[in-house]
């Protein structure tokens, strides 16, 4: 059975089935809004690649074959400073200041950058012994570095290339020698070698124009029998030189203009590499909701609940990465088809979703580039910033609101109801007696307070009607008394007139039923005397071993036909009671064990002292008890075969005397059927 808790928590359950269905709601117009707005960024991505594939700057750039190799020289927005060790380059990190390098090849790594004005390399050489150039003797094979360059002439073709010899007699500056004059030092080209532990480094600085095309190294070491090797990373030149790639200013102009709030325009060559980009932040203030109102703070955690609930429901999303400048992604492959241009949501490094488009850009001989729009989850028309995630957010709020104000109320209507049953089971007694009046609480004009006031006037009244039936005995036998006394001494005159046989026998038995019935208006009498002194009773302390001793003796002295004896200590047994009143349970108790048990046997009193309590047991030979004893101690109620003028008071001034003592009477059977056992506990009193 539900309580009244439970009965108003059901009833809020069923009401979040509204907010549930908002919910459900959102949610599907949120994915069909995602889906639109992705159709619409796929479009948009394709009329701008058409816009695009019309720029001179566009029709420019030369196809690239997907192999070809490619120096991507990585935008700086600030000089480096040359010393040889490349701890100031983006990326550097770690005790040894080493920014990410690539592999050349036969221990050869190396790395590119620009900042608009000049081009860096920086060149890691592993080797075990290094030769360096010796100017007295320039024909013996040392350590250098072949730098290749080639320029694009105005008709977009290779108008030539330059080698020089980057070279020098100890760790320090070096010297660039180009291979026309070798004898003369090119003084744009300025660099520092450093020697170290597993070989040296190289950082170089050399002028950048923007008509240059191809860029390329070739490291050479001396090998067995003094001859050059050559290591790195070039092959047959001039075709073989790797393109050099480097942001373009031209290109980003044109794309700054696309750029929104929340969308990052790309531009990238067929193999992923970033030609130019473009963004506007979606800056926001950092809002510090500790600062709001209660309200706000609450509507901004369920607004933030909700928005992580449309994370998890997302689709799953693509890895996207950027690293070094080159998209790292499957849909580069998946986009290569120029007639398909590609959508899909993408996770990016920094772990938020954007849905990205990419589609193709047609140069002057085929698809020389490619435009990729990213737009990030917090500019999608979604929950997150539509008005229907605050409705919602807000309705959530609002039931979670009518939950507290639900609970409370139950929790406040069942401590009004507990305090009314509490209220009532301290009027009345375990037995079913009035004990107390009761008193409802102050006036608050509703259904409780109604029928705490019934209360109030029902347990009056039947506390007027237990009185009078309480006294009703003491009334009835003291009125009854005296009639009865008269046709008492009328059947005894009545015997003395000379009765024949017959009227003899009906006069006898009119005597006998008179005696029957003066002998329960006794009983009437005395059950009602020992009320009144319960509640007379003034207690004492009295050692409970001695009384019991000497009320078995005179048990004993009274009835020589059962053995009546005492088991227990004999003294040192304090108790604060009346000891007169437990002289009467004793007698009840041994009075009602003399009426069962036959002739010879053994009736026996036991004290058993406890730490906290008296065991008093009254054990007797003879029938045993009924299965169900426990009315067994109410008024009224008698288990003898012949009720031979007793009322079952007996029993109920046994459970009375033991409650003015503040212990618990109770009987039980003795094992196989031997007889029973009255056992009253009694509360041991702390005396000084």
């Amino acid at each position: 059975m539900l309580n009244l808790k439970r009965q108003l928590l059901l009833v809020l359950l069923l009401t979040l089935m509204i907010p549930t269905a908002g919910l459900y709601f959102v949610l599907d117009l949120e994915s069909a809004l995602r889906e639109q707005q992705g159709e619409q960024l796929l479009a948009r991505t394709a009329s701008l690649s058409a816009q695009l594939a019309l720029q001179p700057a566009l029709q420019a750039l030369p196809p690239l074959q997907p192999q070809q190799p490619v120096v991507y020289a990585q935008p700086l927005n600030r000089p480096l400073f040359l010393d040889g060790y490349g701890d100031d380059w983006p990326g550097a990190s770690g005790s040894t200041g080493r920014p990410p390098m690539h592999d050349a090849g036969d221990g050869v790594t190396w790395n590119a950058a620009e900042d608009g004005r000049y081009l860096y390399l920086l060149i890691r050489v592993a080797s075990d012994r290094i030769h360096y150039y010796a100017p007295q003797s320039p024909q013996r094979p040392h350590d250098k570095l072949v730098l290749y360059q080639a320029h694009r002439g105005s008709n977009g073709e290779d108008a030539g290339y330059q080698v020089h010899h980057i070279r020098t007699s100890a760790p320090g500056p070096v010297h660039a020698a180009p291979t026309t004059t070798p004898e003369t030092i090119d003084p744009h080209i300025q660099g520092v070698w450093q020697e170290g532990a597993r070989g040296y480094t190289l950082e170089l600085r050399l002028p950048y124009r923007q008509d240059l095309s191809h860029l390329g190294f070739q490291v050479i070491s001396p090998g067995e029998a003094s001859r050059d090797q050559p290591r790195g990373l070039l092959g047959p030149l001039p075709d073989g030189l790797p393109l050099l790639l480097t942001r373009n200013h031209t290109l980003a102009g044109l794309l700054q203009p696309l750029a929104e709030p929340g969308l990052t325009v790309r531009l990238l060559n067929g193999q992923g590499w970033q030609l130019a980009q473009a963004r506007v932040d979606d800056y926001q203030l950092a809002e510090d909701i500790w600062q709001s109102g209660p309200l706000a703070i609450a509507q901004r955690l369920a607004f933030n609940g909700l928005r992580a609930l449309l994370a998890w429901r997302q689709p799953d999303a693509m890895a996207l990465s950027m690293a070094g400048q080159q998209l790292d992604s499957p849909l580069l492959a998946a986009s290569r088809d120029p007639q398909q241009p590609r959508l899909a949501l993408t996770q990016g490094s920094n772990g938020g979703t954007s849905l990205t488009a990419l589609a193709p850009v047609a140069g002057r001989d085929g698809p020389g580039a490619m435009l990729m729009l990213e737009q990030t989850s917090n500019s999608l028309v979604t929950l997150s910033s539509s008005t229907l995630g605050q409705v919602l957010s807000r309705s959530l709020l609002l039931v979670m609101g009518l939950a507290l104000a639900l609970l409370g109320y139950a929790g406040w209507l069942s401590w009004r109801i507990a305090r009314l049953r509490r209220a009532v089971a301290a009027t009345v007694d375990p037995q079913g007696r009035l004990i107390g009046t009761f008193t409802p609480g102050p006036r608050r004009r509703d259904e409780l307070d109604d029928l705490s006031h019934h209360f109030a006037h029902l347990l009056g009244r039947l506390q007027g009607y237990t009185g009078y039936l309480e006294s009703f005995a003491r009334k009835l036998s003291h009125e009854l008394k005296t009639p009865l006394a008269i046709v008492h001494s009328s059947l005894d005159n009545l015997g003395h007139t000379g009765l024949d046989g017959q009227q003899t026998v009906y006069q006898q038995r009119a005597v006998q039923g008179a005696d029957r019935l003066r002998h329960i208006l006794n009983a009437m009498s005395e059950a009602s005397r020992l009320e009144r002194s319960i509640e007379s009773a003034e207690l004492e302390v009295f050692d409970l071993a001695v009384v019991l001793d000497q009320a078995t003796a005179a048990y004993q002295d009274l009835d020589p036909d059962h053995v009546i004896r005492y088991q227990g200590p004999a003294r040192d047994c304090q108790m604060v009671g009346a000891p007169d009143l437990l002289v009467q349970l004793l007698d009840k108790l041994v009075d009602n064990a003399r009426d069962f048990t036959p002739g010879g046997e053994t009736i026996t009193l036991k004290l058993t002292p406890g730490p906290k309590e008296y065991l008093l047991q009254v054990i007797n030979t003879g029938s045993r008890l009924p299965e169900d004893t426990s009315d067994l101690f109410d008024a009224f109620v008698t288990r003898r075969p012949q009720e031979n003028g007793h009322l079952g008071q007996g029993l109920l001034m046994v459970r009375l005397i033991s409650e003015l003592h503040q212990g618990s009477i109770s009987a039980t059977n003795l094992p196989a059927d031997q007889g029973a056992c009255f056992s009253l506990r009694l509360p041991r009193p702390t005396l000084p």
